[in-house]
């Protein structure tokens, strides 16, 4: 199955332009503890009392909004170190997937199936 990807561009102020050089190589996936609505709000900047945002957002009814280019750096990984490197926001994609993030809101079939075509998609376009 193919997904449409809908465009939701976060503010310039939410997102620092890619420095030439750095390959993407890693997927870091969140749950939001929120819905739609404030999700969306928040991870494009528009809510200015939280500096964060994400490439990918994925409702529970499996669609797919990308906020921030792939070639942009998102601010969804925090202070964060893999294999001896640091800020991992400079060679990850975001994906953030509906949810309250209680441990007991589900993650219906339809996230599921989306949130797999989109890993299998990047995972190959960038060869991780």
């Amino acid at each position: 199955m193919e997904y449409t990807i809908i465009q939701y561009p976060a503010l310039p102020s939410a997102y620092t332009a890619q420095k030439p050089g750095r390959r993407i190589d890693m997927l870091v996936l969140h749950a939001t503890g929120g819905v739609k609505t404030g999700d969306l709000w928040t991870l494009s900047g528009r809510d200015r009392t939280h500096l964060v945002s994400c490439h990918y957002y994925i409702t529970k009814l499996g669609e797919i909004y990308q906020l921030v280019q792939d070639k942009d750096i998102a601010w969804h990984a925090g202070v964060s170190f893999w294999q001896g490197e640091s800020d991992c926001n400079r060679f990850s994609l975001g994906i953030e997937l509906e949810n309250l993030n209680t441990g007991r809101d589900p993650y219906p079939q339809a996230q599921l199936d989306a949130a797999l075509w989109l890993v299998r998609t990047k995972v190959q376009q960038y060869r991780i």
